[in-house]
């Protein structure tokens, strides 16, 4: 058989004109046929292959070496990782999700990139986010929180995945009478739209220690949109104050006070589209999504504000057609991007504008990276809610209002781009991009996954990295409460790494 191996018999020049016509996959297969075999395959990558198949990368890889040349492990670890992102977005649009979770009775339910918590039956139970090493890819063992809830009403659930804890707000009358002392000129207004004896609380989510506790009061206005009361950083908890503009930060693990930022905003904070804690040259910084601004030209503003000192870093405005909006960072490696994605349909023909931003280093600024214009026009009427666009990996996530299935779609260019007119400045663009042709999305031992009976198509879809979410909300006829479904694309590897200390621009916690 030796004989007739063509990597045994010809030279490395033209064993590397075979190794260029393979895919990655096939790259990886053909390291497990022999030594020899993965000898040459590992020496054509170091040499060529990572400029062959990733040539963007390659170039911003050999950028770094200056005055010497990288090690050839290095070239294979760099193209290592360029393969896995590859992987995992071919694994998107295949819309074969390696593993699936269903949440439903369920009264509080959080995840962040490394944990997922839920309460259930007066108890907190947790597990790692992903899924085990198995042929059948199950997720990883449920554990229950090893501490006792005080009685009373749980308000809201969040996990803390870099300080590895969770945190809770309860409504506790019993403490009511101590907190009373604490605040004894609490007005006869206050009561009115004040509640105060809710106690905020703090445990590790592996021993179950809690690590602290406050009673706190909290405004009427809170009680159902707990995020408009707070927001959870990494390393901090950012209070909105008593007129929502001004932010009082504590520690998340000791829950100490640190400092106050009296004038962070100038809007109030719940008014504000997007709020979210991110990192930005190893420090906190609040950025905000105000869909309201003042300017004429610009009707929509992103705002990044220093979370040790709240000035003001940076503000962008930009020209929105009036819909929704809502940012997206870049789930890219190695891409510090996020894009302000419009769904424009108030007016028909409906478009989605997508305005991307990344970040120079040089001047330590977001600059823009242009704008493009997506088709939503045929999409609208065969999908519930909004198509989730993701712009930098380039798909679309939608659940069919007929069939109930849940489909992701490619982002593709149009081969006819046609003119869309700005009913408010009278504006025209080109609308380049639309979707082509989607996938049923499927789970482990199911074909093709359909939104089940008892609940309607129109709930929230989210993409959060490697993990898609669908919201199913009771019919009419089931009075159970929502359900949420979990889709997890990602490899093993991709659960559970350590976030980079110095930037992010995704939330460390999403709660429902």
């Amino acid at each position: 058989m030796s004989k007739m191996d063509p990597i045994q018999k010809l030279n490395f020049d033209c064993a590397s004109l075979i190794l260029q016509h393979l895919s990655i996959y096939e790259l990886a297969r053909c390291q497990l046929v022999s030594r020899r075999w993965r000898q040459t395959a590992l020496e054509w990558i170091a040499a060529t292959g990572l400029g062959w198949h990733f040539p963007r990368a390659c170039k911003r890889f050999m950028s770094k070496f200056h005055d010497t040349s990288p090690q050839a492990y290095q070239v294979w670890e760099e193209f290592q990782e360029c393969a896995y992102e590859k992987a995992r977005r071919d694994v998107w649009l295949s819309g074969r999700a390696f593993s699936s979770m269903e949440c439903h009775k369920f009264t509080h339910f959080a995840r962040s990139d490394k944990f997922i918590a839920w309460h259930h039956e007066g108890s907190i139970y947790w597990r790692c986010a992903g899924y085990q090493e198995h042929p059948d890819r199950p997720p990883y063992i449920m554990h229950k929180l090893n501490y006792k809830l005080p009685s009373g009403q749980l308000r809201y659930l969040a996990v803390c995945s870099e300080a590895q804890t969770v945190f809770l707000i309860i409504r506790c009358p019993e403490h009511l009478a101590k907190l009373r002392k604490m605040l004894p000129n609490s007005t006869r207004l206050k009561a009115l739209h004040e509640e105060p004896e809710h106690l905020d609380i703090m445990v590790d989510i592996h021993t179950g220690q809690e690590l602290w506790s406050a009673p706190r009061r909290y405004a009427r206005s809170d009680w159902e949109r707990w995020k408009e009361a707070l927001k959870l950083g990494w390393k901090k908890i950012y209070r909105y104050g008593s007129t929502k503009r001004e932010l009082e930060v504590h520690d998340i693990r000791t829950g100490e006070k640190l400092y106050s930022l009296p004038f962070a905003s100038d809007v109030p904070f719940p008014a504000l589209k997007d709020v979210r804690v991110v990192r930005l040259g190893g420090r906190e910084v609040i950025m905000t999504l105000n869909e309201h601004a003042d300017d004429p030209q610009h009707d929509c503003e992103i705002r990044f504000i220093d979370g040790e000192y709240g000035r003001l870093l940076q503000s962008i405005k930009a020209r929105t057609c009036g819909g929704f909006s809502h940012i997206v960072p870049s789930e890219r490696r190695n891409e510090l991007a996020f894009a302000l994605v419009t769904y424009g349909v108030k007016n028909r023909p409906y478009v989605a504008l997508i305005h991307r931003y990344g970040f120079d280093a040089n001047q330590k600024l977001f600059v823009s990276q242009g704008l493009d214009l997506f088709d939503l026009e045929r999409l609208r009427g065969a999908y519930e809610f909004y198509p989730v666009i993701d712009p930098f990996r380039n798909f679309i996530v939608g659940v069919q209002k007929d069939t109930r299935f849940a489909v992701v779609l490619p982002v593709v260019r149009l081969k006819l781009p046609w003119t869309w007119h700005d009913p408010k400045t009278g504006s025209s663009y080109k609308v380049t991009l639309g979707a082509g042709t989607g996938r049923v999305i499927s789970i482990p031992h199911m074909n093709m996954y359909k939104i089940p009976k008892g609940y309607e198509p129109d709930g929230p879809v989210k993409i959060q990295g490697s993990c898609l979410l669908i919201g199913m909300p009771p019919d009419q006829v089931n009075n159970d409460r929502p359900a949420f479904r979990f889709f997890e694309f990602g490899f093993r590897k991709h659960y559970n790494r350590t976030v980079s200390l110095d930037d992010t621009l995704f939330e460390q916690d999403h709660s429902y």
